[in-house]
């Protein structure tokens, strides 16, 4: 199992999510766009960070090259989510976020077959409840199996058959 890349990781709802991953034994790489968080963070928490722009799709891919899983907790989602799904599918990096905006929503399932066909998992509106089981079963686990632990009305795709 490969990193876990924790995007807004700093902030109020991607810090408990760093923190609990963290605490699991996990090491997830944080990321965020504010330099001095991000930076405070990274030495607060003893782990390796990561920032990049979202404004290049390229960049954004490059720097999601290495990790299996981006958990995308940076607001607001209408601008984040599409450069963040993007990087994604262009890496072969599966993809979760905490949004709850439907518009969002709604365009990261317009994307079904493109992701489909590029990674297992894009699961999008992961609730305050499903954090929780989301970094549980990514540690107990690994990815492929995240979708099993989880009892959600969200869409998923294709999880691998075990």
């Amino acid at each position: 199992m490969g990193p876990l890349l924790i995007d807004g990781s700093y902030g109020y709802a991607g810090r408990p999510v760093a923190e609990d991953a963290i605490d699991r034994g996990l090491d997830p790489v944080l990321a965020g766009r504010d330099r001095d968080q991000l930076r405070e963070q990274v030495a607060a928490l003893e782990q390796p960070g990561r920032r990049f722009s979202l404004e290049d799709p390229d960049v954004v891919a490059a720097a999601l090259e290495d990790v299996d899983c981006a958990s995308n907790c940076a607001g607001p989602f209408s601008n984040t989510a599409e450069p963040l799904v993007e990087g994604c599918l262009r890496s072969g990096t599966e993809y979760v976020d905490i949004a709850g905006e439907i518009p969002v929503i709604e365009s990261i399932q317009d994307r079904d077959d493109e992701a489909t066909a590029v990674v297992e998992t894009v699961l999008e509106a992961v609730d305050e409840s499903e954090r929780a089981a989301v970094v549980d079963q990514f540690e107990h686990y690994g990815f492929e199996d995240l979708l099993g632990g989880i009892d959600t009305d969200v869409t998923d795709r294709t999880p691998r058959e075990q």
